[in-house]
């Protein structure tokens, strides 16, 4: 049997969550509020937690454990390389040409060796 779409008076659902209206995004203008602090701000600061996080994840022995090292054998190894492309990516380089930045910078030299650096 068959029925009509007069007959059939299946019950609508119900709306869930109430009447909220969707919030706007905030722009940025010339009248957003802001504010001074005496905190210095340094390019590198986000590099504690990704230093905290290979810590956390014991990094250096998880990759020990799973990278299958090469017969050559470079001046720092392949774990400096591996941290240094990381910490590259982090910090918002994009070519591996950007290394030799690194290179140049103490604090970054001593994240990757894990100690102090002298200049």
């Amino acid at each position: 049997m068959v029925k009509s779409k007069k007959q059939h008076n299946e019950k609508k659902g119900q709306k869930q969550g109430g009447k909220r209206q969707a919030r706007k995004t905030r722009k940025i203008k010339a009248s957003t509020r802001h504010g001074y602090t005496d905190q210095l701000m340094t390019p590198y600061g986000g590099l504690l937690p990704l230093v905290k996080l290979w810590d956390a994840l014991k990094f250096e022995s998880l990759f020990s454990e799973v990278y299958c090292e090469p017969k050559r054998e470079s001046q720092y190894g392949s774990l400096f390389l591996v941290k240094g492309l990381i910490l590259l990516l982090f910090i918002g380089f994009c070519r591996l040409h950007h290394f030799v930045y690194v290179s140049e910078d103490a604090m970054l030299l001593g994240i990757l060796t894990g100690g102090d650096v002298g200049s």
